[in-house]
């Protein structure tokens, strides 16, 4: 078994914290509205960039807890499935 430092655990306490309250439920909402045929804002597109951005600079954390990788790459895939679903209706738009 991995033994985590105190500081490691606090970390990977507030990159969860932030994912269960900010980010998910704002992926989230984005998906539904690509689903809905919506395209993505210019703010969206931001938005998911950076927290893009953000998900990468936390791997160094992640690797550490190799519990959470499932959970990653399902976080990977609705990235994935919003932005495609946007290029989509975006084509479609014109």
């Amino acid at each position: 078994m991995v033994q985590h430092t105190e500081e490691e655990k606090g970390t990977m306490l507030v990159l969860l914290k932030r994912l269960v309250d900010q980010r998910l439920p704002r992926l989230l909402d984005m998906k539904k509205r690509v689903d809905d045929g919506e395209t993505l804002s210019d703010f969206d597109i931001q938005y998911l960039e950076e927290a893009f951005e953000g998900a990468h600079e936390s791997r160094q954390y992640l690797e550490h807890f190799p519990e959470y990788e499932d959970m990653v790459g399902k976080l990977a895939s609705l990235y994935e499935e919003i932005t495609h679903k946007a290029v989509e209706n975006q084509r479609a738009e014109k």
